[in-house]
């Protein structure tokens, strides 16, 4: 006969299971407080699938643990942790949206950079060996010369850090880096929404020009590695 006990033993194994996966992981690096966070999982997960319906329980299961890691102000992008834990990131990141937005969850902001690292390790995770691509030492250090000057001057309070560093990064890329990354992959990487990201990118042009803040401009070879 079928129990709820049954189902919360499902859902408690995904958990332990993703937990699991990620020990170890880049992903997890620097966390340390596991326990706190898989209690903080177990409970978004009771109180998500009361009111979100979703055929696959390990889905909420994963977008829980996630998001309990975001909420202790840990930067990890729904790329890293998907490629971690085996799942697909676009169904991560709108499960993630509508929990943040069902719960009305406030994500505290991490570093900025913090979250540029992890993007710009996303897009270099996505180059093969011997592979024309991205120049990441390049593309780091012209998202970190926006970051330093996004920082000063944008009031980040209830703004999505990933979502601020993912539009930083996309300026940074230049016309020629955006050929091979394209906006729907920033934001798929940093867990928000294609409109979302537009929407940051417009902003972040218009105060760096308000500001006298120029973005870098890169020579056309620049970002990409000469291998």
């Amino acid at each position: 006969m079928y129990s709820k006990s049954r189902e919360i033993d499902g859902w408690v194994k995904d958990l332990l299971r993703a937990q699991y996966m990620l020990v170890g992981g880049d992903c997890m690096h620097g966390i340390y407080n596991s326990n706190s966070i898989f209690s903080r999982a177990a409970e978004l997960y009771m109180d998500f699938s009361r009111v979100y319906r979703v055929k696959s329980k390990r889905v909420i299961a994963y977008t829980a643990l996630y998001t309990a890691i975001r909420l202790e102000g840990y930067a990890i992008t729904v790329n890293a942790f998907a490629k971690r834990v085996g799942m697909d990131a676009r169904r991560l990141a709108v499960c993630y949206r509508a929990m943040q937005r069902t719960l009305g969850l406030t994500v505290p902001n991490a570093a900025l950079h913090a979250y540029v690292d992890e993007i710009v390790r996303c897009i270099g995770n996505g180059v093969q060996d011997g592979q024309k691509g991205i120049d990441v030492t390049v593309l780091k250090d012209v998202s970190y010369r926006l970051a330093d000057d996004a920082a000063k001057i944008m009031n980040s309070n209830g703004v999505n850090p990933a979502g601020v560093a993912a539009a930083i990064v996309y300026l940074a890329l230049g016309d020629e880096g955006r050929r091979m990354v394209s906006m729907k992959y920033l934001a798929v990487t940093a867990g928000i929404s294609l409109v979302t990201l537009k929407k940051r990118v417009e902003e972040l042009k218009v105060l760096l020009s308000k500001h006298g803040n120029a973005i870098p401009l890169q020579n056309k070879t620049d970002l990409i590695s000469k291998e």
